[in-house]
């Protein structure tokens, strides 16, 4: 809840409305949910880069978490950010230290520059060689900390598809 001033002459000088959720995020994968913090990699763990959460991804497909222009795609296929119209910035990063992959086992769908609509596929992976890899294949998805909105709610589902809410930004 935030507060709001009530014009003067008002008994009430103050009065609680909710504060308005600008959009969603929706999960780019099916698979289970675990906090950041559940990552070895203090970048990620610590929040360094964003807010967010992790999902062990159980088929390899990554789709667009939010409808808007991809502003980050990187040669070896394993990190996507996502601007929309209103500011907000997604980080898809799939695994952690995957870069070490060199991009084997991990395919991009996308360019940068490119419009995706929520749910268009941008990526899809191979986790059981990621995981013969002895690399952590779960993907993090971060608002970024400089994006204009920020995390209001968490899902507090324990699994989720591609199509549900995973964030809520205001």
């Amino acid at each position: 809840m935030e507060k709001v001033k009530l014009p003067q002459g008002k008994k009430k000088s103050w009065i609680s409305v909710p504060k308005q959720v600008v959009h969603d995020i929706y999960s780019p994968c099916n698979g289970e949910i675990n906090p950041l913090n559940s990552l070895k990699d203090d970048v990620f763990s610590k929040g360094l880069l964003g807010d967010g959460l992790v999902i062990d991804c159980n088929d390899g497909v990554i789709r667009a978490p939010i409808s808007g222009t991809m502003v980050l795609t990187t040669p070896y296929k394993h990190a996507y950010g996502i601007m929309n119209g209103t500011g907000s910035a997604v980080f898809v990063h799939v695994g952690t230290d995957s870069v070490k992959l060199e991009g084997y086992g991990l395919t991009s769908l996308v360019q940068k520059g490119q419009v995706v609509h929520q749910g268009d596929m941008i990526a899809k992976f191979d986790p059981k060689y990621i995981k013969q890899k002895g690399i952590d294949h779960r993907i993090v998805v971060l608002i970024t900390r400089d994006s204009k909105h920020k995390i209001t709610k968490k899902t507090s589902n324990k699994s989720v598809t591609y199509n549900d809410v995973l964030l809520e930004l205001e």
